[in-house]
């Protein structure tokens, strides 16, 4: 079977780059499919359903967990829908159109734990699709600039998410207000509002949250809040958000681990923070 699949991954990929694209893939050590990678494709023109070669690779690699879709022309949902009944638990779609609608296939995976969306222009309302995938841990939602954080009540009770990831998508730190039914362990933010000024309180809610990164805040003052979070191991500000300004409030999150930082903080901030925090992890990036 394995000389017969490795037969079939030539065909595919000869098929693929006749479309203008190319297909990554990564094997295990008994040679079955685990990952598939489309990237640089239009990919209308790679007609599933007409080409035998394809189709009978997808039917039979059903072992596949991985999907990764990367600076393709768009996915619709009748391209997605011929993998439906793939035991996917990773899907990356990338730097691709997609329409809120096609997450609805999402639901045929029921054991997806990773969802990682950047730049494929959804605004949201399309979560609702997920909210019943009951193994999903790990979200990240990057570049969507047209994105509504208020779909985010979507995973309200979605009680398996632990890890969620913005980058330059429209979030007000007040949603988590709305999602404080979850347990997360891992929060990244980068490009937030705070438009209350009482953003950190409602990352209190998480008690068990480990790392968090943060972007700006309208008041860092609010910073000691994070003491609460008697779990938290690992905190990151980026670049140009909190200022050396706020060392001493720093200095009071005794329970991290690990604390890392950017400009505009230099070396000599960093060594009073040691004084401040002892024998913790502290880096300037």
């Amino acid at each position: 079977m394995a000389d017969e699949e490795n037969k079939n991954l030539i065909e595919i990929q000869k098929i693929i780059s006749e479309c203008g694209g190319k297909v990554g893939t990564l094997y295990d050590e008994g040679k079955v499919l685990s990952s598939i990678k489309f990237e640089y494709l239009d990919l209308k023109k790679l007609k599933l359903a007409e080409n035998g070669v394809l189709q009978d690779l997808l039917q039979y690699n059903e072992s596949c967990t991985t999907m990764d879709i990367e600076y393709c022309d768009e996915i619709s949902s009748e391209w997605l829908n011929y993998f439906k009944h793939f035991d996917f638990q990773t899907i990356y779609i990338n730097y691709t159109k997609m329409a809120d609608e096609t997450l609805s296939v999402f639901q045929n995976f029921k054991n997806l734990t990773k969802i990682n969306l950047k730049d494929c222009g959804i605004t949201g309302e399309g979560l609702k699709y997920l909210s019943n995938l009951n193994q999903l841990e790990d979200i990240t939602l990057w570049f969507l600039k047209d994105f509504d954080c208020n779909n985010l009540k979507a995973f309200s009770n979605t009680t398996s998410l632990q890890k969620i990831s913005f980058m330059n998508t429209p979030i007000d730190l007040t949603i988590f207000d709305q999602l404080s039914n979850l347990d997360l362990i891992d929060i990244y933010i980068c490009g937030a509002t705070d438009s209350d000024g009482k953003g950190i309180s409602y990352l209190l809610n998480f008690s068990n949250l480990e790392i968090l990164s943060l972007g700006k805040l309208q008041n860092y003052e609010t910073v000691r809040e994070l003491k609460a979070l008697q779990n938290l191991e690992r905190l990151t500000f980026g670049e140009n958000t909190i200022t050396p300004d706020y060392i001493d409030v720093l200095g009071e999150l005794q329970n991290l681990e690990r604390l890392d930082l950017h400009k505009p903080f230099k070396s000599k901030d960093i060594k009073k923070l040691k004084k401040l925090l002892p024998g913790r992890d502290i880096y300037l990036d």
